[in-house]
């Protein structure tokens, strides 16, 4: 691909990756998601089951602070990824107080009313509620720290 395309879902990452030098043998094992820098992982790396695992979740195209963030697909662009775990549905508040009426680079979200679609590494795609427990979301990120969630 030779430009960048927006798109209304990212890749569900677990942790922000720009600027640490981090490459995807660096991240811990047991809290990784299954996309990253430097690599994905295969089905047999999502030890969770794939049923407990997301891939992929809502995000919204506008973003606060600039018109350039992402996502963007197949490049490694500000916002090629969407962190789930600082929020569903959550706007951006700025160091200065500034609320603005939609989320900030990484934000995941949608414009349904009390929630947002994510992809399972199963192939189903489910409506989660944008007031999902942190924890448990956390772990649907995460595809190998053991902690099986059953029914969410």
């Amino acid at each position: 691909m030779t430009t960048n395309h927006r798109t209304s879902y990212g890749f569900a990452i677990h942790a922000p990756t720009y600027g640490h030098g981090r490459t995807w043998n660096a991240l811990s094992s047991s809290t990784r998601g299954a996309f990253g820098i430097n690599g994905a992982a295969r089905i047999r790396d999502i030890v969770d089951g794939t049923s407990n695992s997301m891939l992929m979740c809502e995000t919204t195209l506008r973003k606060a602070a600039s018109s350039s963030f992402g996502p963007f697909w197949g490049a490694w662009a500000y916002t090629s990824c969407v962190i789930p775990t600082r929020g569903l549905n959550k706007n951006y508040v700025s160091s200065g107080g500034t609320v603005y009426d939609r989320p900030y680079a990484w934000g995941a979200g949608s414009t349904h009313e009390g929630g947002l679609h994510i992809l399972l590494a199963d192939g189903a795609v489910r409506f989660i509620s944008e007031n999902m427990n942190m924890t448990t979301l956390t772990y649907l990120v995460r595809i190998a720290d053991g902690q099986v969630i059953g029914e969410f």
